[in-house]
Parts: C-alpha cells; structure tokens; sequence
C-alpha cells in the first residue's frame, strides 16, 4: 500500500506525464510499461519492486522516472510540446 504523505499525489500526477511522453517518443502503449500502481510505487518508494525498472521497460521510463523523482529531470512545455530537461 502507498503511503499518503504529502506530494505523493502530485508527483505521481509528474509521472503519468512523463509515461505518456517516454511512451510516445517510443511508440509503445503505456500499459506496457508501467500502471497506477506501480506509478505510485515509485513516488513512495527509493527502491520500487515494478517492472518498469528492469530491462527495456526502464530503458524506456524507468530510469527517466526515477531522475524525475530525485530531482534530476524536469518536465516543461514549449510551443505545445514536453520538453525534458535533464540536470547533474
């Protein structure tokens, strides 16, 4: 069960945007990679136990996630597109 901490909310609302981008950057359906509740798995959670953090699957959203959740990925919009913007 996730717990209800404070922003868990919003940021599983960060990574329902970044899945939909990651997954049509690569031409894959989102249910492929990744459900609710393995979004909320990795909000709450430093080492979530969900597939889309093995293999192609983190290839394509994982890793992506797990930068975003630790602050090393931005989401921003431009000319109505998503942009990533990556950090150090």
């Amino acid at each position: 069960m996730v717990e209800n901490r404070p922003g868990i909310g919003p940021l599983v609302d960060l990574l329902k945007v970044l899945l939909k981008y990651c997954c049509e950057e690569n031409q894959v359906a989102p249910k492929l990679i990744a459900n609710v509740a393995d979004l909320e798995r990795i909000a709450s959670d430093d080492n979530p136990d969900v597939k889309c953090m093995e293999g192609w699957r983190k290839d394509v959203f994982g890793s992506a996630a797990m930068d975003l959740k630790n602050g090393r990925l931005a989401l921003a919009s431009e000319n109505d597109r998503i942009l990533i913007i990556k950090r150090d």
